[in-house]
C-alpha cells in the first residue's frame, strides 16, 4: 500500500476525429487516496462541477473510482463515476 496520497497527472488534452480523444480510468485501493491533476491550461469536468486549469481532483475512499475523456484539446470529462470525488 501507499503512504501518501498517489498523483496521477494527465497527460495533455487532444481530440482525434476518428478515435476520440484519451480515455483513462481510476480506481481508489489505499486510503491515502488518489489525486488526478490536469495538464497547463487543461480542466476536469466531474458533473457540475470544474476545475481551475491545471487543476485537481481527488478521492481517499476505497472503491471510488472515475472514468474521464478528453473532448477537446483542454477538457477532460467524467464519463462514469462511483463513490466521492473532491473537485
Amino acid at each position: 500500500g501507499a503512504s501518501a496520497i498517489i498523483v496521477f497527472n494527465l497527460p495533455t488534452a487532444v481530440t482525434n476525429t476518428t478515435t476520440g480523444g484519451y480515455h483513462y480510468s481510476f480506481y481508489v485501493q489505499d486510503v491515502d487516496g488518489l489525486q488526478i491533476v490536469a495538464a497547463a491550461g487543461d480542466t476536469i469536468r466531474v458533473g457540475s462541477l470544474v476545475t481551475a486549469a491545471a487543476g485537481n481532483i481527488s478521492s481517499t475512499v476505497i472503491g471510488s473510482c472515475i472514468t474521464l475523456q478528453c473532448i477537446n484539446t483542454t477538457e477532460w470529462v467524467c464519463e462514469s463515476i462511483i463513490g466521492s470525488w473532491v473537485v
